[in-house]
């Protein structure tokens, strides 16, 4: 088991973290050669980057049509869109806010017709505290979709503390309407980019992209309210403020949804990760492993949309 220290429980906030990627557009890189000849990266989900054959810079260049730029690490290209490939739009109405009757706020997402899932936390450990809570949709700075209907939490179906993972049933058929996430199935995501959406401070729908570092099996965090063990964990880098705890976390070349996050402050160091290797990012943060989750779906009888990573 490896211990961990964190700080107060935060959540994701958005903002882009570029700087490593200009520093490498523009060799910025010190004396060492900016890339490997003929390497290849994604820069986004529409661009690739290729290192010239002198190993001298990156040559940036858009996807084609029905393209887009998918890779399961660092390297990546463009290659031809899969038919029923899932896109960034898929996503944002799947991702929604639970508003308990203690105006408590977290991030959720739904992962068929009527199933919600968010953290064990945001419930307080007790199996009927989100039940009888409404699930609000904000969409891209909406206020709420005029076409949403009014959503509530009618029961809770599965808590799983070790996961901090909550499986709420919600009324009526939202993902009928709304959509839903697919679930990746695969631990093959070290080193790849991804983006976590939810609902900093009970704001509409952000997004924060960053990278996943490490796997962990095992991790104790340590928290102000004491220490907690949690399993399947990988750790990763994005912008973080407390409000979306419950917010997926998705691939950014495949929006497919690959964690749960719950916690943020972590030390790169407890993880024996340098500073070079977090790019810029002071402090990590927290997510349950996506298998996991589907595990536990299935545990509980949920029917759930995945995709076995390759």
């Amino acid at each position: 088991m490896t211990r961990r220290r964190c700080g107060l429980l935060v959540a994701v906030t958005v903002v882009a973290s570029c700087a490593l990627e200009e520093a490498q557009e523009n060799g910025e890189l010190g004396d060492a050669l900016p890339c490997v000849p003929r390497e290849q990266q994604c820069r986004g989900d529409d661009r690739e980057a290729v290192c010239a054959r002198d190993g001298l810079q990156w040559e940036i260049r858009p996807c084609g049509d029905g393209q887009s730029c998918r890779g399961t690490s660092r390297a990546g290209r463009c290659q031809d869109r899969p038919v029923g490939a899932r896109e960034l739009e898929d996503n944002f109405d799947a991702t929604v806010q639970i508003l308990r009757a203690d105006s408590n706020k977290c991030s959720a997402f739904l992962v068929n017709d009527d199933t919600v899932v968010t953290n064990e936390h945001c419930c307080r450990a007790e199996a009927e505290m989100c039940v009888g809570s409404r699930v609000l949709v904000q969409y891209r700075g909406r206020e709420q979709l005029q076409s949403a209907p009014e959503i509530v939490i009618e029961a809770n179906l599965g808590s799983f503390p070790e996961l901090d993972l909550a499986i709420l049933r919600a009324s009526g058929s939202p993902g009928a309407t709304l959509g839903h996430v697919a679930v990746a199935r695969g631990r093959r995501f070290l080193g790849s980019p991804v983006y976590v959406m939810g609902h900093p401070q009970g704001r509409p729908l952000e997004a924060s992209l960053g990278r996943i570092y490490a796997y962990e099996q095992s991790v104790e965090y340590e928290y102000t309210s004491g220490r907690k063990r949690k399993v399947d964990q990988f750790v990763y880098g994005a912008r973080a403020e407390p409000g979306s705890s419950g917010s997926p976390v998705f691939s950014a070349t495949t929006h497919v949804l690959v964690g749960l996050h719950h916690s943020g402050g972590l030390r790169p160091d407890s993880f024996d990760l340098a500073p070079s290797d977090v790019d810029e990012f002071g402090s990590l943060l927290g997510a349950t492993d996506s298998e996991a989750i589907a595990s536990a779906l299935e545990a509980v009888g949920v029917a759930f949309e995945e995709e076995i990573q390759e």
